[in-house]
């Protein structure tokens, strides 16, 4: 049977009338009584304190949704036996407590001095700062996949971009496809309408990495 969490003090109070056998002490209206007295058998006491009850004996501690730090209070106190991170935490408290909220887990492991003290500290890796002294110096290039829009641009799946450092200058071409050659045949018809650079700079694919690629940098001694 699926058990809603209890809602305030009231609530929970309520329960522990019911589990308690005094029942006439429940100030409700009839229908509503009804339906809280079928929620108690959920529960169990322990200590007087409210537990959803487990079969296997594994019980789960109740605290009301209205009482935010008192979750807060008790999950800290779980969390320092351990200081596990997010997850195994979370799994934890889902052993351990009846539905508290992710919020306030996140909460707990995040703001832990101990965690935070204990975590390696991350070493940024310095940039390096791609210069240019003079246009054609050196031309970025790479390739933009534009497929989701293939309907629209008919065969043109693919955009080829080359960026001048120097300038900031752009242009882009439509491809049909990333191949080799026709990645290279477009380089060439800028080049020959431009002038070749001194550097060209890619990420390395395959497509910018082959056989016709070297002996176009060859051709126009890039």
């Amino acid at each position: 049977m699926m058990v809603s969490t209890v809602k305030n003090k009231e609530e929970y109070e309520n329960i522990v009338l019911f589990l308690k056998d005094r029942v006439k002490e429940v100030k409700m209206e009839k229908p509503s009584k009804k339906k809280l007295k079928i929620k108690a058998k959920a529960f169990i006491l322990i200590d007087n304190l409210l537990f959803l009850k487990d079969e296997k004996g594994l019980h789960k501690k109740v605290i009301c949704n209205d009482q935010e730090e008192i979750m807060v209070l008790e999950a800290t106190k779980l969390h320092n036996d351990n200081h596990f991170g997010m997850v195994r935490f979370e799994a934890k408290c889902n052993d351990y407590f009846f539905k508290i909220p992710r919020d306030i887990i996140r909460k707990v492991v995040s703001e832990c001095k101990v965690c935070i003290q204990s975590q390696p500290l991350k070493v940024k890796e310095k940039q390096i700062h791609i210069v240019a002294s003079r246009p054609l110096e050196r031309l970025q290039i790479d390739l933009i996949d534009m497929k989701q829009y293939k309907e629209a641009n008919g065969q043109y799946v693919w955009i080829l971009t080359v960026i001048d450092v120097y300038s900031k200058f752009a242009w882009a071409f439509p491809l049909v496809t990333k191949s080799a050659k026709e990645v290279v045949e477009t380089l060439e018809d800028l080049f020959l309408m431009i002038g070749p650079p001194l550097i060209l700079q890619s990420d390395n694919g395959k497509e910018f990495v082959n056989k016709e690629m070297t002996k176009l940098c060859e051709t126009f001694l890039i």
